[in-house]
């Protein structure tokens, strides 16, 4: 059992079959060898057939040549003695026939005899005749009729021999016919039984793989990822259709991984960000602060820039590290955008698939509706004719009727009308038979649209259950597509945040020369650190936009349970 469900679909189908074929080969072989061995038990058949009908012709024949010989025994006619010369001329004859067919003992006693009945008549019996020596005559009918009644024995025994041989040959026909029968139908009976046994185990375990297979995507499209894994018991199309239904949900569940993974890992990076723009945002208005309160120490005001300088420095490699883990989280975004749109194709695919299937179910229904319209018609033309079969027994009788009427005149007219009664009554039987047969084509044809439905249900229920899985599909391929334009924007706003970096140390080294040439500059110093302070709290604002929906992406994949 289980090497039988190791094996391949296509496998599984050629070993039934060729089971079913070796078996009818046992049965065509046992059927020929007994033709060919009845063809010889007939031939012998009829050999003994012809033998037993050569010696029913030598004791008809020894017959008429005794006859003969008692007849010219009591009236010594020409006549007689004629006979028994063609009597003597027949059995030479049949004698030099029957070599083959006696043994050589049995025909040279049959010859002996038949030598000595000729002697006694030619030599004995005619000479008594002349005679008319009575007691003489009857001493030699008595040898003859010996040597007849000898010759009598040999032929029913020979004979007896031939009919029992031949029975022999009968009773052995018989049972080897009746052992070919019980061979014949024990192949048959055996074909069908391990054809049908190795058929129902084939489609029971294809029917229990595919329910299997039914329950799992069925919890997956309802977000249940903890689902046991297929079990794989064949190589066939249905083991690499569960095979690849595990791999689909091995894929699933990482990819669901991932998005929580880098969920959390942006969420963690933009809490951290947004930390150090509220630093930066305390940071700028010290600045503002020392700025102020720095105009007659100057080399303050210039250690302070400095630390600036640093700080931003600082700003700049946490930026660029962000950056590339933006760039990390992006390109697995692609791959697992690519994964979920494979596996969106295998589902469409599936429903292509189901769609055919509930198509070629419709033109099935459709050719039972068009045999039902021809049955009904079948029907209407059956009680036409019952209709005309019911006018013509009336016109048969009332002809019978005017038959009688008529006398004598009308006898051959009665005749006809009987006639014509008969055929309308064989008329009116057919139609019923018919009509008979045309109702069970009809209740067999309210079963299959019963069948018919019930396939098209189920092949609809898979349909919609494929396609339900098909459009989540969709949904997460929606999602990740969104996440990745979202981590694009965030790139492109990181590069802009890095370009005000840039800004902001060109215009912090101004800031830091002016404060060496000139404090007059330190009022556009203050300006340009509040345009600073106010970029710092846009990226703030932003960073708090992408923890929002890095957040929101978390939220989107709790709807699919995992195990930890």
């Amino acid at each position: 059992m289980f090497k039988w469900n190791k094996m391949a679909l296509r496998r599984k189908y050629f070993l039934t079959l060729s089971s079913t074929f070796l078996l009818f080969a046992i049965m065509t072989i046992t059927l020929m060898y007994q033709v060919n061995e009845n063809r010889k038990w007939s031939q012998e058949l009829d050999s003994l057939s012809k033998n037993i009908n050569v010696i029913d012709t030598l004791s008809k024949e020894f017959s008429t040549l005794y006859i003969a010989v008692t007849h010219y025994a009591g009236d010594p006619l020409p006549a007689h003695d004629t006979s028994f010369n063609a009597s003597m001329s027949a059995l030479d004859s049949l004698l030099n026939e029957s070599v083959k067919t006696l043994q050589p003992q049995d025909l040279a006693t049959i010859e002996a005899e038949q030598g000595r009945i000729s002697e006694l008549y030619i030599k004995r019996l005619k000479v008594s005749v002349e005679k008319k020596d009575n007691i003489a005559k009857r001493r030699q009918l008595n040898s003859v009729y010996q040597s007849y009644a000898n010759i009598e024995q040999t032929l029913h025994i020979i004979r007896t021999e031939k009919s029992t041989e031949r029975e022999s040959i009968l009773q052995r026909m018989n049972d080897s016919q009746h052992r070919t029968l019980i061979i014949l139908c024990a192949s048959f009976v055996l074909a069908v039984a391990i054809s049908t046994l190795l058929l129902i185990m084939t489609n029971r375990q294809i029917r229990h793989q595919l329910e299997l297979v039914a329950g799992t995507a069925h919890s997956i499209s309802k977000g249940d990822l903890n689902a046991a894994d297929l079990p794989i018991s064949t190589k066939d199309e249905i083991g690499q259709v569960s095979t690849a239904m595990n791999h689909m949900k091995y894929q699933l569940v990482e990819m669901i991984q991932m998005i929580k993974t880098s969920a959390h890992e942006i969420s963690n990076d933009s809490q951290a960000l947004q930390d150090y723009s509220v630093q930066t945002v305390e940071g700028s208005k010290a600045v503002s602060v020392s700025l102020r309160g720095s105009l007659h120490n100057a080399k303050a005001q210039q250690q302070s820039s400095d630390g600036i300088v640093a700080f931003m420095e600082r700003f700049s490699d946490n930026l660029q590290h962000i950056v590339g883990q933006v760039e990390h989280l992006s390109k697995k975004a692609i791959h697992a955008e690519s994964y979920v749109g494979a596996s969106s194709l295998s589902m469409n695919v599936a429903v292509s698939k189901m769609t055919e299937l509930q198509n070629l179910l419709v033109e099935a229904e459709q050719e039972r509706t068009l045999l039902q319209g021809r049955t009904n018609e079948i029907v209407r033309v059956s009680l036409l004719v019952k209709q005309i079969a019911k006018q013509t027994h009336l016109l048969a009788l009332n002809a019978e009727i005017e038959a009688a009427r008529s006398g004598e005149a009308g006898k051959g007219f009665a005749v006809v009308a009987e006639e014509v009664r008969k055929l309308a009554n064989e008329v009116s039987n057919a139609a019923h038979h018919i009509h008979k047969l045309s109702g069970n084509i009809t209740a067999q044809g309210g079963t299959m649209a019963k069948s018919f439905k019930a396939g098209l249900k189920t092949s609809e229920e898979s349909a919609t259950a494929i396609q339900n899985t098909a459009q989540q599909m969709t949904i997460i391929t929606q999602y990740i597509s969104d996440t990745r334009a979202q981590f694009e924007e965030m790139s492109m706003q990181i590069q802009t945040v890095e370009n005000d970096k840039e800004s902001t140390k060109s215009l912090i080294h101004q800031l830091n020369d002016a404060i060496t040439q000139n404090t007059e500059h330190i009022e556009e110093t203050t300006m340009f650190l509040s345009e600073n302070l106010s970029t710092i709290e846009l990226l703030s604002t932003r960073i708090h936009g992408v923890h929002e929906q890095a957040a929101a992406m978390r939220q989107s994949t709790t709807k699919f349970e995992m195990q930890s």
